[in-house]
Protein backbone atom coordinates (compact mmCIF):
# COMPACT_ATOMS: atom_id res chain seq x y z
CA UNK A 1 0.00 0.00 0.00
CA UNK A 2 1.54 3.47 -1.29
CA UNK A 3 0.40 5.40 2.68
CA UNK A 4 -0.41 4.09 6.03
CA UNK A 5 -4.06 3.15 5.78
CA UNK A 6 -6.40 2.05 8.52
CA UNK A 7 -7.97 -1.46 7.78
CA UNK A 8 -11.38 -1.87 8.52
CA UNK A 9 -13.58 -5.16 7.17
CA UNK A 10 -17.53 -4.39 8.34
CA UNK A 11 -20.33 -6.50 6.92
CA UNK A 12 -23.03 -4.93 4.42
CA UNK A 13 -26.56 -5.94 2.82
CA UNK A 14 -27.39 -6.08 -0.24
CA UNK A 15 -29.92 -3.04 0.23
CA UNK A 16 -26.82 -0.91 1.34
CA UNK A 17 -25.42 -1.24 -2.07
CA UNK A 18 -27.39 0.37 -4.67
CA UNK A 19 -26.46 -1.66 -7.75
CA UNK A 20 -27.95 -0.90 -11.17
CA UNK A 21 -29.01 -4.22 -12.20
CA UNK A 22 -29.92 -6.79 -9.66
CA UNK A 23 -26.83 -9.38 -9.00
CA UNK A 24 -27.18 -13.18 -7.07
CA UNK A 25 -25.05 -12.29 -4.29
CA UNK A 26 -24.74 -15.39 -2.03
CA UNK A 27 -22.57 -14.01 0.99
CA UNK A 28 -22.42 -11.34 2.71
CA UNK A 29 -21.03 -8.71 1.09
CA UNK A 30 -17.72 -7.69 2.89
CA UNK A 31 -16.62 -3.65 2.53
CA UNK A 32 -12.94 -3.87 3.43
CA UNK A 33 -10.67 -0.97 4.30
CA UNK A 34 -10.49 2.66 2.73
CA UNK A 35 -12.56 2.43 -0.59
CA UNK A 36 -10.82 1.88 -3.97
CA UNK A 37 -7.36 2.15 -2.15
CA UNK A 38 -4.70 0.79 -4.77
CA UNK A 39 -2.02 -1.92 -3.72
CA UNK A 40 1.65 -1.79 -5.02
CA UNK A 41 1.18 -5.50 -5.27
CA UNK A 42 -1.35 -8.38 -5.58
CA UNK A 43 -3.06 -8.78 -2.55
CA UNK A 44 -5.53 -11.75 -1.93
CA UNK A 45 -8.74 -12.58 -0.67
CA UNK A 46 -10.25 -15.86 0.53
CA UNK A 47 -13.62 -17.25 1.27
CA UNK A 48 -14.81 -20.14 3.48
CA UNK A 49 -15.87 -22.39 0.12
CA UNK A 50 -17.03 -25.49 2.13
CA UNK A 51 -19.53 -23.22 4.12
CA UNK A 52 -21.51 -23.32 0.42
CA UNK A 53 -24.41 -26.45 -0.16
CA UNK A 54 -24.75 -25.45 -3.64
CA UNK A 55 -21.49 -24.55 -5.89
CA UNK A 56 -22.58 -24.41 -9.11
CA UNK A 57 -21.76 -21.42 -10.90
CA UNK A 58 -20.77 -19.71 -7.33
CA UNK A 59 -17.42 -16.47 -7.28
CA UNK A 60 -16.16 -14.15 -5.96
CA UNK A 61 -17.11 -10.51 -7.01
CA UNK A 62 -16.49 -7.16 -6.50
CA UNK A 63 -18.82 -3.63 -6.69
CA UNK A 64 -17.72 -1.16 -8.97
CA UNK A 65 -18.35 2.03 -7.21
CA UNK A 66 -18.55 3.73 -10.81
CA UNK A 67 -20.30 1.61 -12.99
CA UNK A 68 -22.30 0.78 -9.62
CA UNK A 69 -22.19 -2.95 -10.76
CA UNK A 70 -20.65 -6.17 -9.25
CA UNK A 71 -18.50 -7.62 -11.36
CA UNK A 72 -16.23 -11.28 -11.64
CA UNK A 73 -13.20 -11.94 -10.06
CA UNK A 74 -11.34 -14.35 -11.69
CA UNK A 75 -10.53 -17.07 -8.52
CA UNK A 76 -9.01 -20.74 -7.36
CA UNK A 77 -10.14 -23.19 -5.26
CA UNK A 78 -7.60 -24.89 -2.80
CA UNK A 79 -7.14 -28.54 -3.03
CA UNK A 80 -8.79 -29.07 -0.11
CA UNK A 81 -12.27 -27.24 -1.18
CA UNK A 82 -12.26 -25.14 1.93
CA UNK A 83 -11.08 -21.93 0.39
CA UNK A 84 -12.27 -19.76 -2.62
CA UNK A 85 -9.43 -17.15 -3.32
CA UNK A 86 -9.35 -14.32 -6.01
CA UNK A 87 -6.14 -12.05 -6.58
CA UNK A 88 -7.29 -8.10 -5.98
CA UNK A 89 -5.10 -4.93 -6.71
CA UNK A 90 -7.16 -2.82 -4.02
CA UNK A 91 -9.70 -2.51 -1.48
CA UNK A 92 -13.47 -2.67 -2.10
CA UNK A 93 -16.60 -4.15 -1.54
CA UNK A 94 -16.30 -8.35 -2.31
CA UNK A 95 -18.72 -10.88 -1.89
CA UNK A 96 -19.61 -14.27 -3.24
CA UNK A 97 -22.63 -14.22 -6.20
CA UNK A 98 -23.89 -17.24 -8.00
CA UNK A 99 -24.24 -16.99 -11.58
CA UNK A 100 -27.25 -18.99 -12.80
CA UNK A 101 -28.01 -17.56 -16.20
CA UNK A 102 -26.33 -19.61 -18.98
CA UNK A 103 -24.73 -17.82 -21.42
CA UNK A 104 -26.38 -16.93 -24.78
CA UNK A 105 -25.34 -18.80 -28.04
CA UNK A 106 -26.46 -17.16 -31.35
CA UNK A 107 -25.53 -18.51 -35.06
CA UNK A 108 -24.01 -15.92 -36.88
CA UNK A 109 -23.51 -17.26 -40.70
CA UNK A 110 -25.86 -20.58 -40.70
CA UNK A 111 -28.72 -21.91 -39.61
CA UNK A 112 -29.38 -24.93 -37.77
CA UNK A 113 -29.49 -28.41 -40.04
CA UNK A 114 -27.68 -25.82 -42.72
CA UNK A 115 -25.36 -27.73 -45.54
CA UNK A 116 -23.70 -24.29 -47.16
CA UNK A 117 -20.24 -24.32 -48.13
CA UNK A 118 -18.62 -21.92 -45.72
CA UNK A 119 -15.16 -21.23 -45.27
CA UNK A 120 -16.02 -20.77 -41.56
CA UNK A 121 -18.77 -20.93 -38.72
CA UNK A 122 -19.59 -17.93 -36.62
CA UNK A 123 -21.08 -18.10 -33.28
CA UNK A 124 -21.70 -15.12 -30.91
CA UNK A 125 -21.02 -16.11 -27.24
CA UNK A 126 -22.15 -14.02 -24.54
CA UNK A 127 -21.75 -13.82 -20.36
CA UNK A 128 -23.22 -11.16 -19.25
CA UNK A 129 -22.48 -11.63 -14.76
CA UNK A 130 -19.38 -13.75 -14.90
CA UNK A 131 -18.28 -13.46 -18.61
CA UNK A 132 -15.89 -15.49 -20.46
CA UNK A 133 -12.45 -14.98 -19.47
CA UNK A 134 -10.40 -17.53 -20.66
CA UNK A 135 -10.66 -20.13 -23.51
CA UNK A 136 -11.00 -22.85 -21.38
CA UNK A 137 -13.95 -22.15 -20.23
CA UNK A 138 -15.38 -23.03 -24.12
CA UNK A 139 -15.77 -25.90 -25.66
CA UNK A 140 -17.31 -26.70 -29.58
CA UNK A 141 -18.88 -29.72 -30.48
CA UNK A 142 -20.49 -30.69 -34.16
CA UNK A 143 -21.80 -34.00 -34.62
CA UNK A 144 -20.48 -34.85 -30.71
CA UNK A 145 -17.00 -34.34 -32.02
CA UNK A 146 -14.32 -31.68 -30.73
CA UNK A 147 -13.60 -28.95 -32.79
CA UNK A 148 -10.92 -26.52 -33.36
CA UNK A 149 -11.94 -22.82 -32.94
CA UNK A 150 -10.59 -19.28 -32.57
CA UNK A 151 -12.17 -16.93 -29.84
CA UNK A 152 -12.36 -13.31 -30.60
CA UNK A 153 -13.33 -12.18 -26.72
CA UNK A 154 -13.67 -7.87 -28.19
CA UNK A 155 -16.52 -9.73 -30.73
CA UNK A 156 -17.48 -12.13 -28.08
CA UNK A 157 -17.52 -14.84 -31.38
CA UNK A 158 -16.13 -18.58 -31.40
CA UNK A 159 -15.22 -18.94 -35.26
CA UNK A 160 -14.88 -22.66 -36.56
CA UNK A 161 -12.83 -22.88 -39.51
CA UNK A 162 -14.51 -24.68 -42.14
CA UNK A 163 -11.79 -26.99 -43.48
CA UNK A 164 -11.97 -28.51 -39.17
CA UNK A 165 -15.53 -29.71 -40.13
CA UNK A 166 -17.18 -32.58 -42.04
CA UNK A 167 -18.65 -31.99 -45.30
CA UNK A 168 -22.31 -32.00 -44.57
Amino acid sequence: IYDSVYMDIQTKSLNAIHSSTPRSIISKIYRCGTQLQPFQNIGRIAFGFNRFKERNGIFPSYFDQRKKDWFFLPYQITEDSLWIMSDILSLEYFAIAQDTIPPSIKEKNFKDNDQLPVSELKIQIKDEFSGIFKMEQIQVRANKQKQLFEYDPDLDIIIIPGWSLKKG
